[in-house]
């Protein structure tokens, strides 16, 4: 029977298993649900065993048929409850469904009684599937499968029974009694969540080409290719196939090559200490289960894992995307005491060290000789970096082949070919009785009729036209890892982009500090030999610096810069020491910091801290904060703000300058011991308000080419632009503006949640009126670049909506609480711009009320603090799938904007945006282009435009090939059943292959023709079937039997015609025929240079080479007769006289005149229908 994962209750669930609901505050996104309901099947025997005759009978087809489509074989299977299936079909949000295997196995169960010594052992039978790599553990109580956690459930207990221990160990207790295996079932573990191992499979160049080569355009030319060997006409199709088949494996040559590289990197073995007991053993690390515990050491971590001892600098770049060292610390429960689900690696990340990232340094503080001890709490694909390489690998939303719209619009345009190709059979059905032709010819002529409506040789120009895309692309060092997106590609109308590494640099430089003397702001100081000696002491010791030696220390490279600006040095690991300039004589006198307790960087109140004591004053604390300018504002005192405070951060932050404020404080009459106990919170009550000591200036520059580039998109490609970062919205915005994608003079709304917002300390004195700059702004509307939609219909419901939410300008003006909707309105009618938080983009989506999503996703500008599954979330909301989500114990479909998204992105934390997006595009990055539609190899977005650029002008070229060469195939019909009407003679295989050699090289030329300097506003056509098309057919087809009657009525004229011969042997009838073809196949392409307007430029040298040479053929053959070039005498032509010949060039080219007027003119009138058509008729009111 059916059931649904939400109907179960898991508080008391044995076997490691969570409800799908995304409620959960730590469960992350890799408990997004995607199951909505599981089924049942089991095999019958009538079933089975029809199914064993058709595998024997089939030579195992069925059998392999069916290994790779599951889904066919539910015709023997039926429903069954789920405690009894053999197979679960799960029904996902989308609609998708999948059918899956269960596994049995016999799990070894042990539960652990009160004493250590005394178990309880059975043996459970488990019953587990897979569906989209996420594992599903049924659960008997609910009669359900349900989704195996992340993380066991008991593992926060564990992680408390460790840190006792470790207690007890430092009493003098022994090492057997940590993490002994006995009290933790790590063989469970090791069942139920495999090996250490994120590698989701080994890619095969073979399996990859094949899957190319069976798209259907390929096996359609399979069919035919196999046709015209039946038929002795080898050559041809050799070297189709050849083409073809050679083409396939080097469009997915390039993509393999990407994710062996992504393959390699993830499956990557090492050695790891394991402590078991007691001991330290080396083991691999893919034989590592959520519990174990290592000796943590320098280098790439290879799973989540929580610090219980010790500290850690880590390098997070590959994860967060920006190139900043953070440092970890061990576990500490909140007020000191162990909840049962107080721990969680997504929520407590100063302490977790993720896998993919890089450990640079380990210590000790409390004991340098004691060893760094972790506990692994995720593995394989359950880590953030497997979870997001899980998703790219096997998306949800799978596109299927039959829904592919140019698959649709081709054939239904081949339907056409075929239509006209039955009208030109009748021909050949008139006279094939008069002619003596048999069944077996009849039936050769209809297979012919129905192959030859799709053209031999599309697909082989088709792959060639996107080959030159992709070659012209690699040699301006820009990879089409996918090629059959170029089609994609060419429609985009959205790009996206991330901050760090792909709009700016990856490494901010340090350009000064602003010093605060006496309430005001000096000039910008890059030397540290002025400032006030409390702003060196804060530039010492408020860092993420890590002590090596005495002359050396790691982290950050302005830390590192700021640190040596102020001449500090590590004693000791939390021992500093600086010189301080003291008296009007500039005597250097050196303090020595002790530091006491550092604050890591915290989300929720986005500022770092340290406190600290002077050696020679040990009883007063020395509290220092550091944070945006914004943040550490609220804790300054009035007075010593300086009045341009709030200008001086616009003016930096407007010229793309990152800024963090530096603030100090004083704590009296307090401990060294206490002073490390109390937290930050604690410590800024206790100092009071603090004071301003100065502003770090950071540039994170953008590159030299991004302002041009966004311009070039927003101007001439009527592209919209958008940034999707993981950064904080100042420097977001800031990036922005400088890169164009703001304007300079326009405010900008951003919206919060209030889970971001902190009580305000802010004096009253700097509280201006939000609602009086909004309304000042509006005086002055910007002119919208987009279509903006805004509902007020839905007032209440959106008040509702907006309850959470926090809305300010970007100066630091907030907007009251009523004045929410006239926020958003006024970022619907343009006259601000939006920039949305992380927190804020999620509390919008678990609401009721989905308008005001619509309302930001139509005019939101920048999103900041997003996590990289809400990247993702992002680029569904832009697409046309939408978003699939269970809301309140319901799936839920959030509909797309239906727009074309194209992501930009430069690493690891990327990937969800890059797969999610209908274009990825990896941007110096080599990790990040596994999941990437294009790898540039550039670190700059200048080759955004060029690719849309090539696609479009790729994407005209295809389109104008598919007409030229089945329009090219209808005339060739056309010409043969001609012949055959009027002798019964038909084409030999060389007069027949030399039309389909011309054809084929007018194709191959025509691919190679350049695309246009600039990008156009409009976005080229992605349908053949269309009027246009369908009126250019029909008149080709008219002109070329007007053609053949006229030349074939001066033919009968002729004195020496005394009739065909009904061979192809000096037949006159069929050389004049062939010759009058032969100009026809230059026709479609007078059409060509019309199609690829204005996308692409003029004819390409080797194009012009080709048509100049055809064309002067085509009319010496016309002009001396078709045997001219036949000296060998193997195209066996009649030779005309030249007075014939002459009068016939002339026909052929008065009516090859008359088309080219024609198609024109016929565009031009079906045009203005057109527009005729969509004006509307508004019927006059009398007065």
């Amino acid at each position: 029977m059916p059931t649904s994962p939400q109907q179960a209750d898991m508080s008391s669930d044995p076997t490691n298993v969570a409800r799908e609901t995304s409620s959960d505050e730590n469960s992350g996104p890799r408990s997004a649900p995607v199951v909505q309901e599981f089924v049942g099947y089991t095999t019958s025997t009538w079933s089975f065993t029809v199914y064993i005759l058709l595998t024997a009978f089939s030579g195992g087809l069925i059998w392999i048929f069916g290994h790779f489509f599951p889904q066919v074989l539910t015709w023997t299977l039926h429903k069954s409850p789920l405690r009894q299936a053999q197979y679960v079909q799960a029904k996902l949000i989308n609609g998708r469904c999948e059918l899956v295997k269960v596994k049995e196995h016999h799990e070894l169960q042990t539960q652990t009684s009160e004493t250590i010594d005394r178990h309880d052992i059975g043996v459970r039978l488990q019953r587990v599937i897979t569906v989209l790599l996420v594992v599903y553990v049924y659960d008997a109580s609910a009669d359900s499968f349900q989704a195996l956690l992340d993380m066991p459930h008991d593992l926060p207990l564990q992680i408390h029974n460790a840190r006792q221990a470790l207690q007890l160990i430092d009493q003098g207790a022994d090492w057997s009694i940590f993490n002994t295996a006995g009290t933790w079932p790590r063989r469970a573990r090791a069942r139920l969540y495999g090996s250490n191992d994120m590698a989701t499979g080994r890619p095969s160049l073979l399996s990859m080409a094949c899957g190319l080569l069976m798209y259907p355009v390929y096996v359609a030319q399979y069919l035919e290719l196999g046709f015209n060997f039946y038929e002795n006409y080898i050559p041809y199709a050799a070297i189709l196939l050849f083409i073809t088949v050679a083409s396939g494996f080097f469009a997915t040559f390039r993509l393999h090559e990407k994710q062996m590289i992504l393959y390699n990197s993830v499956r990557r073995r090492q050695v790891v200490p394991l402590v078991m007991f007691g001991f330290v053993r080396a083991v691999q690390s893919h034989r590592l289960v959520p519990g174990d515990v290592l000796v943590l050491l320098r280098g790439k971590a290879t799973c989540d894992m929580v610090l219980l001892r010790g500290n850690c600098l880590v390098e997070e770049s590959m994860l967060s995307g920006e190139a900043a060292q953070v440092r970890k610390s061990g576990f500490v429960p909140e007020g000191g005491v162990m909840k049962t689900n107080g721990y969680h690696p997504d929520t407590h990340h100063t302490c977790t060290v993720h896998a993919g990232t890089f450990v640079q340094q380990v210590w000790n503080e409390s004991n340098a000789e004691d060893e760094v001890l972790v506990m692994v709490v995720r593995t394989g694909l359950c880590t953030t970096m497997g979870n997001m390489l899980r998703q790219v690998t096997n998306p949800l939303h799978n596109t299927q082949l039959y829904k592919d719209p140019f698959l649709r619009d081709l054939f239904s345009f081949c339907a056409l070919a075929l239509v006209l190709h039955i009208g030109i059979f009748i021909l050949y059905i008139t006279r094939a009785r008069t002619y003596y032709h048999g069944p077996s010819d009849v039936v050769k002529r209809v297979v012919n009729i129905f192959l030859g409506a799709f053209p031999t040789g599309l697909a082989t120009v088709l792959i060639f036209s996107l080959g030159t895309c992709a070659q012209k692309l690699a040699r301006q060092k820009i990879h089409v890892l996918q090629p059959e997106k170029i089609k994609t590609i060419a429609d985009v109308s959205v790009v996206c982009f991330d901050k760090t590494g792909t709009l700016t640099g990856s490494v901010p430089e340090f350009q000064g500090m602003l010093p605060v003397e006496e309430g005001e702001f000096t000039t910008l100081q890059r030397s540290a030999f002025r400032w006030p000696d409390r702003l060196k002491q804060a530039a010492a010791v408020c860092n993420a610096l890590s002590f090596v030696s005495r002359k050396q220390a790691v982290g950050d490279v302005c830390e590192r810069e700021v640190f040596k600006a102020v001449e500090a040095q590590f004693l000791e690991r939390n021992l500093v020491a600086l010189p301080l300039n003291r008296g009007h004589r500039m005597v250097d006198q050196v303090l020595t910091l002790q530091i006491l307790r550092r604050f890591e960087f915290e989300a929720s109140l986005m500022r770092s801290g340290v406190v600290a004591v002077d050696t020679d004053n040990p009883d007063t604390g020395l509290l220092f904060v550091r944070g945006a300018p914004s943040t550490v504002e609220q804790l300054i005192r009035g007075g010593q703000i300086p009045a341009d405070f709030r200008q001086v951060v616009d003016n930096y932050s407007g010229q793309s300058y990152r800024l963090l404020a530096l603030a100090g404080g004083v704590v009296q009459g307090v401990g060294k011991l206490n002073l490390a106990a109390m937290s930050q919170q604690q410590l800024e009550a206790r100092a009071g308000s603090l004071d301003l000591l100065g502003l770090f200036v950071l540039s994170n520059h953008l590159r030299h080419d991004s302002r041009e580039c966004i311009t070039h998109l927003q101007d001439r490609g009527a592209i919209r632009t958008m940034m999707v970062t993981g950064d904080y919205h100042h420097t977001a915005i800031a990036v922005a503006r400088g890169a164009g994608m703001i304007p300079g003079d326009s405010r900008v709304v951003i919206i919060q949640s209030q889970t971001e917002i902190r009580p305000s300390c802010r004096h009253p004195a700097c509280m201006h009126s939000a609602l009086k700059c909004s309304k000042s702004a509006a005086n002055n509307p910007l002119t919208p670049k987009r279509a903006v939609s805004f509902h007020i219909s839905k007032a209440n419901e959106q008040e509702r909506t907006c309850e959470g939410l926090k809305f300010l300008l970007d100066n630091g003006d907030a907007f009251e609480d009523g004045d929410a909707l006239s926020a958003l309105t006024s970022i619907a009618q343009g006259q601000a711009q939006c920039c949305v938080t992380g927190p804020a983009f999620q509390h919008m989506l678990q609401q009721d009320d989905l308008s005001v999503v619509e309302t930001v996703m139509r005019n939101v500008v920048v999103f900041a603090r997003m996590k990289s599954h809400q990247k993702g979330q992002v680029m569904d909301l832009l697409g046309e799938r939408g978003l699939h989500q269970i809301f309140k114990g319901q799936p839920r479909h959030v509909p797309g904007l239906c727009k074309t998204c194209m992501y930009c992105g430069d690493g690891i934390n990327d990937l969800t945006a890059l797969g999610a997006a209908d274009v990825g595009m990896a941007v110096g990055s080599s990790e990040a282009s596994a999941a990437a539609t294009l790898a540039d190899r550039k670190s700059s977005i200048a080759g955004v435009a060029v690719v849309i650029r090539e696609a479009r002008a790729a994407q005209v070229i295809k389109l104008a090939l598919v007409k030229y060469m089945v329009v090219y195939q209808i005339l060739l019909h056309l010409a043969m059943n001609m012949t055959f009407y009027l002798d019964g003679s038909s084409f030999s295989n060389v007069q027949r292959g030399t039309y389909d050699w011309v054809a084929l090289s007018l194709g191959l030329a025509a691919s190679l023709r350049p695309a246009a300097d600039w990008l156009t506003p409009g976005r080229p056509p992605q349908i053949l079937c269309t009027m246009k098309h369908y009126l250019h057919t029909v008149v080709m087809l008219l002109i070329s039997g007007c053609m053949y009657w006229s030349c074939i009525r001066w033919l009968t004229t002729q004195p020496w015609y005394k009739g065909g011969n009904g061979s192809s042997y000096e037949n006159p009838t069929l050389s004049a025929c062939w010759c009058v073809g032969l100009c026809q196949i230059l026709i479609p392409v007078f059409t060509f240079g019309k199609d690829t307007q204005p996308f692409c430029k003029t004819m390409s040298l080797a194009e012009t080479v080709v048509w100049v040479v055809y064309t002067t053929f085509a009319f010496l053959c016309n002009l001396l007769g078709p045997s001219f070039f036949d000296a060998a005498h193997v195209f066996k032509f009649y030779k005309f006289p030249f007075s014939y010949t002459s009068r016939e060039d002339a026909i052929v080219w008065v009516f090859i005149f008359v088309f080219v007027v024609m198609v024109p003119a016929s565009r031009k009138a079906l045009e203005k229908f057109e527009q005729r058509s969509q004006i509307k008729v508004v019927p006059s009111s009398n007065p």
